[in-house]
């Protein structure tokens, strides 16, 4: 288990993080900062910054005191992650623009989404591990081509969570059901991750009881939101970011579905090379790497 010290210092690290646009991004396309006691309000453009500070309006439930511990040590992980290598995300950028864009941003923007689809298709395979992970990193991290959306972004918050002693990590995509029974034709084009989730369903528990489908100890973590999260509540926010969105009205309910051909599934050896490589993604060298274990 990681120690109260430890998770205080996490805390204390990061609670001055906004979950916002990158930095970065500003110069191009001077995206405006929002003071509303809505976290959610939708603007013309798009959606305000989110700011998941004030959830108890949303019902969203806190989690218990040993699932909390980790999900601290995961945002920490995360945090660290996104402030290292500083990418920016073009589709966050749409997502969160609060006014009007030039037509030159607009080309901008254009330019960089075909500059990010061009890098993917170069990708290596992910069962060829040390190949995919150099080849990501060196994306994100490379002058004038430092863009990641939520793909880019889940993944690299897989490599570091995993060279940090996380287990059970999940790539998942979002997807909407139209009612309890079945799922509905809707793919949301999300992706982020699932820690300890039961993918396999083996309570055979319908959406709208994520908890029970997902396991009691299953959270979020997604980078492009800047959340890490329940799986119940994590459910919840994206309800509140997806639901005015006009052609996902029919939608009733959100859940996940495994990526395809997205797993890692990194061992030992991996994360120790991926530790000797990029050593910035550690947090804490010292740290118990048993906690996770069952």
């Amino acid at each position: 288990m990681i120690s109260i010290n430890n998770i205080k210092a996490y805390e204390n690290s990061y609670k001055n993080y906004t979950h916002s646009v990158n930095k970065n991004t500003n110069v191009f396309l001077d995206v405006k900062n929002n003071s509303t006691t809505n976290p959610f309000r939708v603007l013309p453009q798009g959606y305000a910054p989110i700011n998941f500070g004030a959830r108890a309006e949303d019902g969203l439930k806190p989690a218990n005191p040993k699932l909390k511990a980790q999900m601290q040590y995961a945002e920490a992980v995360m945090n660290n992650m996104k402030n290292k290598y500083g990418f920016m995300s073009p589709s966050k950028v749409m997502f969160t623009w609060s006014s009007k864009p030039t037509q030159e941003q607009k080309e901008w923007l254009k330019e960089k989404q075909a500059q990010l689809q061009d890098l993917r298709r170069d990708y290596p395979r992910t069962s060829n591990k040390e190949e995919f992970i150099d080849n990501l990193i060196k994306n994100v991290t490379t002058k004038g081509t430092k863009i990641a959306n939520c793909y880019e972004s889940a993944k690299l918050a897989e490599i570091a969570l995993s060279a940090n002693g996380v287990k059970n990590i999940s790539t998942v995509n979002l997807v909407g059901y139209t009612n309890p029974e079945f799922r509905s034709c809707y793919d949301l084009d999300h992706t982020f991750l699932i820690v300890n989730g039961d993918m396999e369903n083996k309570n055979n528990a319908n959406w709208d009881k994520p908890k029970e489908r997902y396991g009691k100890n299953a959270y979020v973590v997604d980078p492009w939101l800047g959340i890490v999260d329940t799986v119940e509540n994590a459910m919840k926010i994206y309800a509140k970011v997806w639901e005015n969105i006009p052609h996902y009205n029919g939608i009733k309910g959100y859940g996940v579905e495994e990526a395809y051909n997205s797993a890692l599934e990194l061992e030992a050896k991996d994360n120790k090379k991926i530790k000797e490589k990029y050593p910035e993604l550690v947090v804490d060298k010292n740290i118990d790497l048993r906690r996770y274990d069952k």
